[in-house]
């Protein structure tokens, strides 16, 4: 129960005593169970949060960090992958592991960077590379 706004939360936490950078804060699985899987068990996605530099409470709270998301693909690699992640500085990079924009689309495996964004009649396009 949140006392400032009687809302309920979820928490997980840790017990690590120091935070550093990249340091694991939580993930929530999304698991399947299928008999016909050699482990019966398969992980589809899940929702991490890590932080992004090292954290200091000693006055403020100073916890930079980053929620990323991940799915596994069809392809036949089955590899879970980081698909889009909320950088600690608002940087929001999709299929880019570290956002150099305020919004980074990342074409494929490549480094061209794409962005395509349509008003209500317009489609707007911006390519870098």
């Amino acid at each position: 129960d949140d006392a400032t706004t009687g809302g309920a939360q979820i928490a997980l936490v840790g017990t690590e005593t120091s935070l550093e950078d990249d340091d694991d804060l939580g993930t929530i699985y999304f698991v399947g169970v299928d008999s016909s899987l050699s482990s019966n068990k398969a992980v589809g996605a899940k929702i991490m949060a890590e932080t992004d530099g090292v954290w200091d409470n000693s006055s403020d709270n100073d916890a930079p960090t980053e929620l990323s998301f991940w799915t596994t693909s069809s392809d036949s690699s089955y590899a879970i992958q980081k698909r889009m992640s909320i950088a600690s500085d608002g940087k929001v990079g999709i299929t880019s592991a570290a956002p150099a924009y305020h919004l980074d689309v990342v074409k494929g495996a490549g480094s061209t960077r794409v962005c395509r964004i349509k008003n209500s009649t317009t489609w707007w396009n911006k390519f870098y590379r």
